[in-house]
């Protein structure tokens, strides 16, 4: 066999195998968009059809006529639910925001006040390395509901707000990112602080707070 056969097949064999994976990577991605297509269907179809049942007869929901479309269309459904429970659902939307707004302003500032002491050195705060133990031992060992049930008991906390604030005012991971960011912070700030005559709560509200402001927003 000549040299140049031998080039001429070649060729051949590497076109085949550029065709084969060419298939290959086309039949891959069919598969993959289609069980993806799949997934979409399970998710989309129990909305679709609930959807649809909000927008039809009452008599033809029960007689289960309703598929994906509404049946004798109306807005009855929830003008009904609306006319009886807008007072409920004004107070419950005021109570989520009222939750939202306190229970957020109120986490990060504890959660700040509480990473600052133990981000400094073990001189100017010895109990840094228990209480960053501490916060470590939360992370690991997730406290089991009976004994957060109990707590907020104890505390006289049921029937209030404060149940889902107050429990959740320092969340151990949010903290340790605080500790590593402020950490980060340069020591010649606090140095210049501290020549100027300011102690810790001045450096945490003119240093450590507007140069956090990023990290807090997280």
């Amino acid at each position: 066999m000549s040299h140049q056969d031998q080039r001429r097949r070649g060729g051949i064999l590497s076109r085949i195998l550029r065709r084969s994976r060419r298939t290959g990577s086309v039949t891959g991605v069919l598969i993959i968009n289609l069980l993806i297509f799949i997934v979409l269907l399970i998710v989309t179809l129990p909305i679709i059809h609930e959807v649809a049942k909000s927008f039809s007869y009452p008599t033809e929901v029960d007689a289960g006529r309703v598929a994906l479309l509404p049946v004798k269309f109306t807005f009855g459904n929830y003008y009904f639910y609306y006319r009886r429970h807008l007072e409920s659902l004004l107070r419950s939307f005021l109570v989520t925001v009222y939750i939202t707004v306190v229970g957020t302003g109120w986490s990060v500032l504890i959660s700040a006040l509480t990473a600052f002491p133990v981000s400094r050195s073990r001189a100017e705060f010895r109990f840094g390395p228990i209480m960053m133990g501490i916060v470590v031992f939360c992370i690991v060992f997730v406290p089991p509901v009976i004994p957060y049930f109990l707590t907020v008991r104890t505390y006289g906390l049921m029937d209030t707000l404060w149940a889902i604030i107050l429990p959740h005012t320092v969340i151990a991971y949010h903290m340790v990112l605080l500790v590593m960011f402020f950490r980060q912070l340069p020591q010649e700030l606090f140095d210049a602080c501290y020549i100027d005559g300011g102690r810790e709560p001045r450096m945490f509200w003119s240093i450590v707070l507007p140069l956090s402001k990023a990290q807090l927003d997280r």
